[in-house]
């Protein structure tokens, strides 16, 4: 019974943690966002890499927002129980972890069922006949050896993989 008893507790304590750190990583991150696109948007010529570098550090920062606030890392070193921004009642917090978790799962299972097929693409794929003199001029240029391949699967251009192709 005391087991169960401090097991629940921390559960609570783990999920009410978690849940003001969804909440408050939440609008923190929504605003970053917004401020990034807006500063993309006022400067309109820069490249696709640059655009992709700086959404992936804005993504990295999102991921790890909830997290930061999770364990109370803070620019003045407090912990995190002091002065919360956000105080969540423990049936929200349950149910703020339990979408979260299911919503996680749904999107997981979605990038598995993605990723299978793409792999059937890949497979399906036909390769075409290329010269063997645009074959070698590339690998002299220092490229790796590319296969091309036609599809009925696909619309337009794409790239699949960065790793050599299976037989």
């Amino acid at each position: 019974m005391g087991m169960d008893l401090n097991l629940l507790h921390s559960v609570e304590g783990l999920s009410r943690a978690a849940a003001g750190a969804v909440v408050s990583g939440l609008w923190q991150g929504l605003v970053l966002a917004v401020c990034v696109w807006i500063c993309l948007r006022l400067m309109p010529k820069a490249t696709a890499a640059i655009r992709f570098a700086v959404w992936t550090a804005v993504f990295a920062v999102l991921a790890l927002l909830p997290l930061l606030h999770a364990y109370g890392v803070r620019a003045t070193g407090e912990a995190a129980g002091h002065g919360a921004v956000v105080q969540v009642d423990v049936r929200w917090s349950f149910a703020i972890a339990a979408l979260w978790l299911t919503v996680s799962m749904v999107r997981g299972l979605k990038l598995v069922i993605g990723a299978v097929q793409l792999h059937g693409i890949w497979k399906r794929a036909t390769p075409v006949a290329m010269g063997s003199g645009r074959d070698a001029s590339l690998s002299a240029a220092g490229w790796r050896a590319v296969t091309l391949c036609t599809s009925t699967d696909v619309d337009r251009p794409s790239v699949i993989g960065f790793f050599r192709r299976g037989s």
